[in-house]
């Protein structure tokens, strides 16, 4: 086939000479290949039908070039759509747009409840003191003050005698005159500015018209004689550290009724009590100090005295009340010596309701030294002791002691009080009994004789740790 198929392309591309006729007889079958043909030379339309075999028979021709692009073809028609795919998964936030207009203000709401009141700040700092106002108007007299002294009677000391103890002597006798003027007046320079009238007299002291008598800073010695200050009479110092007055023997000062002593200090070893309350004065010792050989300060029987931040110490007593009830705040009373059987007593108390406040009481220098001795007297139908915010302080001896006398109630209420003594309580005798609470022993142990009682609650041991028992031990 594939010669005759030669033959025939020979046949048709032969011009060059037309005498020669090569036929398929002339050309061996096989010995002619595609490289003998001019390329292009033979079409598809010079073979016969079937010469050409099927392009799967032979495998496929090298592709053709390119020809030219033919026109666009019209736009098909919209085909119908597709449905929805699945939702795709959220993208990431984008960048925040910029801030729009501020818009119209709304109107104000309701107002809500008050809150509570919030904790107080702290206090600011002062601030600068401002300009002075004016003056104002002058008000309405006002009533008189109290006291309002009649007098004042001045005792200055007298530098017309040498310094020591003469001068100090006659300071003190310029002292005495005041209440007992010599017959003919005197002309040293050395007398008081005044004297106190007798009983009987124009212008005696009265409630209505006190008098006072001012001491300057100096010594007053008035030995052994009895400084007596009448009812309604004021003495006044320049000042413990200041203004003294001693005394000796037989000598000593003596509060009548309705007085006060106050800003001075007074010394001596008289034989008695330095300085004496009288029966039923009332009577006020205000910044005083007084320091005796013997018994400081005696109370008589239903005296009412106030004593405030004053130093009584005695060498034997300190204060000695009978029957009375003094209230003693911010002071120091004490005994500094041992002597007899009342030695080295601070306080020896007897009937009354006596109160003790904010005060140390000391007993020292004393192998029998006590604090605080209660003794019942059968005057009154009782004695109540009470000692608050305060320190016993007994060196060598006890610090309360409390004696029962038949069926008269001896008590003593120790609050908020210091102990140190060694033994620290004793109460002899029912129905004496002592109560001691919120109280601080050092080291504390008490002691009950004869049925007497004592009883200790929420008190301690100066360790602050260690509870003292119910009956103070």
């Amino acid at each position: 086939m594939i010669v005759a198929v030669v033959a025939l392309i020979l046949a048709l591309t032969s011009s060059a000479t037309a005498a020669v006729v090569i036929t398929g007889r002339n050309v061996k079958d096989g010995s002619l290949t595609a490289k003998d043909l001019k390329d292009r030379t033979i079409t598809a339309d010079k073979m016969a039908r079937g010469v050409i075999p099927n392009a799967t028979t032979l495998g496929a021709g090298r592709p053709g070039d390119p020809g030219p692009a033919g026109p666009q073809g019209p736009a098909g028609a919209d085909g119908a759509p597709g449905a929805d795919g699945p939702a795709g998964a959220d993208g990431a936030d984008g960048a925040d747009g910029a801030d729009g207009a501020t818009g119209p203000e709304g109107p104000a709401g309701a107002t809500g409840a008050t809150g509570a009141t919030g904790v107080t700040g702290l206090q600011g700092p002062i601030g600068l003191t401002g300009s002075q106002g004016p003056i104002g108007a002058t008000g309405a007299k006002g009533d008189k003050g109290d006291p309002t002294y009649k007098r004042t009677i001045v005792v200055s000391p007298c530098t017309s005698i040498g310094a020591g103890s003469a001068r100090a002597q006659r300071n003190g006798q310029a002292l005495l005159e005041i209440f007992n003027p010599p017959a003919t007046p005197r002309t040293d320079g050395c007398a008081a500015s005044g004297t106190i009238p007798p009983s009987g007299a124009p212008n005696v002291p009265i409630a209505a018209n006190p008098y006072r008598i001012v001491l300057e800073p100096g010594t007053y010695d008035i030995g052994t004689s009895r400084l007596v200050i009448p009812p309604y009479v004021d003495l006044a110092g320049s000042g413990m550290e200041a203004t003294r007055v001693d005394a000796t023997g037989a000598g000593g000062i003596e509060v009548v009724q309705r007085s006060e002593i106050r800003d001075l200090l007074f010394t001596g070893a008289t034989s008695g009590p330095l300085v004496l309350l009288r029966f039923s004065a009332v009577a006020t010792l205000d910044r005083v100090r007084i320091s005796a050989g013997t018994i400081a300060l005696h109370v008589d029987r239903s005296v009412q005295a106030v004593i405030r931040d004053s130093e009584v110490l005695g060498g034997d007593t300190g204060i000695l009340s009978e029957s009375s009830s003094p209230a003693i705040s911010h002071s120091t009373i004490g005994v500094t010596a041992a002597g007899n059987d009342r030695a080295g007593q601070a306080l020896q108390l007897g009937d009354g309701q006596p109160v003790i406040d904010s005060s140390v009481i000391t007993a020292y220098n004393g192998d029998s030294g006590v604090g605080i001795h209660t003794l019942a007297r059968g005057v009154s139908p009782r004695i109540e002791v009470t000692v608050r915010n305060s320190t016993i302080d007994v060196d060598e001896g006890v610090a309360v002691v409390a004696d029962g006398a038949g069926t008269l109630s001896n008590t003593v209420n120790l609050l908020n009080t210091r102990i140190v003594a060694s033994p620290a309580l004793i109460a002899n005798t029912a129905p004496a009994r002592i109560n001691a609470f919120a109280s601080i022993f050092d080291p504390g142990p008490a002691q009950v004789q004869n049925g007497a009682v004592i009883r200790c609650t929420s008190s301690f041991r100066s360790d602050f740790v260690t509870a003292m028992t119910a009956s103070c031990n």
